[in-house]
């Protein structure tokens, strides 16, 4: 089949796969000066239709002629065409899944410190590729021959969801397991329980230092830096830590413990200077600028500057969905570029009341939000007006990035009104209290970032309950806001260290929260379950929904959340339910409101829901099962909707240009019942921001 026969027209206009979209616009770039030879003059002969890896194959083929500057000039061309569509390129294939190519520009690489006149290897780090490893087959982007190009490409579950960044490193970091940087943190035992063994076992790693860890997370997490204008320092005595300060006029910079500031280089464009603050391409480009002057600690970790999303709360991080027909508005994530002091300041102007605690104690929350470095937690709370009881009451640990993961709005759209929900953040100030209080950090929880989750979540999880019931619950009473006193009608929720510290709590005082979402929990405090387990509870006292992501395993993120999962599943005698992602925000925060509390039973709106994620579920099940559930995944996506057209249309709606997916989002819209409803929520829910 020619390629001609693989457009297909509809509401008046041609469709084209990203492939030929390329192909297309390299031949409009060349057969012309400065480039007279058309590139891939007989691509009307290709017997199928050809795929981005086709395209890759004669790019190469057509550089191996060109001068330098010819190839300076193409490269420009296909840069600019991969910006247009942004980043990772992906194709869907016949098989239901999806080929992904992760491209980067060779330029943006910096040299080699050990290999003089060669560049950094390049390897992605990921929910689906690993974090901290570097394993060649697995990870590395290699050069396109005579190419700037760097590329690899990977064949992905279609409904899968995936974070991702690169790592520079020299060639001696290189084709290294994660054991061989974090030593036995990254370990996967036989179980997990006991925590402490009786007896190490042979293939077990030695445990690294406390500086060794740093060196690692140094090498796989970077130095980061934010910007900040210069004009907001009234004394350079005031500069903060891990920021460069920039002004336009004139073109300068400074960094805590600069004698004074240094030039930037005049062709640096600086319009607009406060607009570009948070610009990651411009970001990079100042951060090289200062670690080559010495004044900032270089940096391994490269943002894909073509990338459609990057996260608002881990700037380093990209994200997108496998499947091409699916749009990444459909998750309802915060826009990109969103400031988080104006995303933050937003929502405390809808919450019924926003306050602090210091020392277990409740407080007003401040008036300067820089302030809050001052206390332990940041506690948002969103109920309805007046002091009626309320039917329900949802308690989120690591509130801030659940509020990042738009689940305040989402709570709006989906639960009863009569409902309070409660964000609880850790603020800076947590870490300086528990030392005070007697807590010696882990190695690991002493990096950079760590220590101020680990405080309630690991470290006093026993007084944070506490803390909650005690002193957090009546306060909001007092304030009008009635909490329910029946357990059945509180629900924990938490992910990581605090879904594992959730399932304690509720264990540990059923009489308190009788409802218990732990999503991905980590095994990183696990030995406060193994208290339970220790004093002869067999089985759980509050309703436990568990849930964990198919790429949480030693064979993808290289991590052990999804073995962890299964074993707690056979402990609790509850459910695992299992979604195709990582660890991350993205995953939970629709899952949270669509799939757990509803399951939970909690008390929804009266009229309509939102549509479901995509879910597997299943008991424990060992390594192979659960690979295969992953790879029989449920895919909804436009092919379902248009079932009875042709194959051949059918194949051509997988190849689709992005006006062509919008109109197939329309068609998936239009026979949606759910989503009108949820719609017409939303639009009758308009102007009150109570959940």
């Amino acid at each position: 089949m020619r390629y001609n026969e693989h457009y297909l027209i509809l509401n008046n206009c041609i469709a084209m796969t990203i492939a030929q979209e390329f192909i297309k616009k390299l031949q409009e770039a060349t057969g012309k000066e400065p480039l007279p030879k058309k590139f891939w003059e007989d691509y009307s002969d290709h017997e199928r239709s050809p795929t981005f890896q086709d395209v890759l194959s004669q790019y190469a083929e057509y550089c191996k002629t060109l001068s330098q500057s010819q190839k300076d000039w193409f490269s420009k061309v296909f840069w600019d065409q991969v910006k247009a569509y942004g980043t990772p390129i992906i194709e869907a294939r016949e098989d239901g899944q999806s080929e992904v190519y992760f491209l980067f520009p060779r330029a943006k690489l910096s040299e080699s410190v050990d290999n003089p006149g060669a560049k950094k290897e390049l390897y992605l780090q990921g929910d689906f590729h690993g974090y901290g490893s570097t394993l060649k087959d697995t990870q590395e982007l290699t050069q396109l021959p005579r190419t700037d190009i760097m590329w690899r490409s990977n064949t992905m579950p279609r409904d899968a969801l995936v974070t991702y960044y690169y790592v520079q490193l020299e060639p001696k970091y290189g084709n290294k397991k994660a054991t061989d940087f974090y030593g036995d943190v990254a370990y996967q035992p036989p179980s997990f329980f006991p925590v402490k063994q009786s007896e190490i076992p042979a293939d077990k790693p030695p445990a690294k230092t406390q500086e060794e860890l740093q060196v690692a997370d140094a090498l796989f997490n970077g130095s980061w830096y934010g910007l900040a204008l210069m004009s907001s320092l009234d004394d350079i005595a005031n500069a903060k830590d891990g920021v460069v300060y920039l002004s336009e006029d004139p073109k300068a910079y400074y960094v805590k413990g600069m004698q004074q500031q240094a030039t930037l280089p005049q062709d640096i464009d600086l319009t607009n200077l406060e607009e570009k603050l948070e610009n990651v391409e411009f970001k990079q480009t100042v951060l090289a600028i200062t670690s080559k002057a010495g004044h900032t600690r270089p940096n391994s970790v490269l943002i894909d500057e073509f990338s459609n999303y990057h996260k608002i709360y881990d700037s380093k991080s990209s994200f997108f969905r496998v499947d091409p027909d699916k749009d990444l508005s459909d998750l309802g994530l915060p826009v990109e570029n969103t400031d988080l002091g104006t995303f933050f300041s937003d929502l405390r102007n809808k919450a019924r009341v926003s306050l602090v605690s210091k020392d277990d104690k409740i407080l007003d929350y401040p008036v300067n939000p820089e302030d809050l470095s001052k206390f332990s937690r940041s506690i948002h709370v969103f109920a309805p007006p007046g002091d009626a009881d309320l039917d329900q009451a949802v308690i989120i640990h690591d509130g801030n990035y659940y509020l990042l993961g738009n689940t305040a709005e989402r709570m709006k759209q989906l639960l009863s009104e009569n409902t309070a929900v409660i964000f609880i953040a850790p603020e800076d100030g947590i870490e300086a209290e528990a030392k005070a209080k007697g807590v010696e950090f882990s190695a690991t929880d002493a990096l950079e970032g760590m220590g101020t989750r680990t405080v309630d979540l690991k470290y006093r999880v026993d007084e944070y309950a506490g803390f909650i019931h005690n002193e957090l619950l009546p306060e909001l009473v007092k304030r009008g806001i009635k909490i329910p006193d029946d357990p059945d009608k509180r629900v924990l929720v938490g992910s990581s260290l605090s879904g594992t510290a959730s399932i304690y709590m509720g264990m540990s005082h059923p009489e308190w929260f009788g409802k218990v979402v732990a999503q991905s929990p980590s095994i990183d405090n696990r030995i406060k379950i193994e208290e339970i387990m220790n004093a002869g509870k067999k089985q759980p006292s509050p309703e436990i929904f568990l849930s964990c992501g198919t790429l949480e395993c030693p064979a993808h993120a290289k991590n052990l959340n999804l073995p962890f999962a299964e074993e707690l599943a056979e402990y609790l005698n509850v459910e695992l339910h299992s979604y195709p992602h990582g660890h991350q925000m993205e995953g939970w925060s629709p899952q949270l409101v669509e799939e757990a509390l509803p399951a939970l039973g909690l008390s929804l709106q009266a009229k309509g829901s939102l549509k479901p994620a995509d879910v597997a579920t299943s008991k424990s099940t060992d390594s192979a099962e659960m690979t295969e559930s992953f790879e029989k995944s449920r895919v909804k996506s436009s092919e379902q909707v248009i079932s009875q057209q042709s194959d051949e249309e059918l194949l051509a709606s997988r190849q689709t240009t992005q006006q062509y997916k919008a109109a197939i989002k329309q068609i998936n819209d239009d026979s949606t019942p759910a989503a009108d409803s949820a719609k017409e929520q939303q639009d009758d829910d308009e102007s009150s921001f109570t959940p």
